[in-house]
């Protein structure tokens, strides 16, 4: 019988999709979800202000790209520990 680190390095369980919270992985995503907020409480209420309704598909594909980031930081959260 193997002992018991030695089973838990063989079986990969849902720890392994535990990022800590001290990494670097984690507070370089912060940096970029930060980025992300910025642009987001800047240049929405210019766009919804002043721009054109003409330019609003251009802005719609980066906008629903950073949607989609601010989705993938809520998975993110959910895997890192308190």
């Amino acid at each position: 019988m193997l002992p018991d680190s030695a089973t838990a390095q063989t079986q990969a369980g849902p720890d392994c999709l535990m990022l800590r919270h001290d990494g670097l992985a984690l507070k370089v995503w912060s940096g970029v979800v930060l980025v992300l907020l910025l642009y987001t409480a800047t240049v929405m209420p210019y766009c919804l202000a002043l721009v054109d309704d003409s330019q609003v598909s251009q802005m719609f594909y980066i906008d629903t790209c950073i949607d989609f980031l601010f989705l993938l930081d809520v998975f993110i959260n959910f895997n890192t520990p308190i």
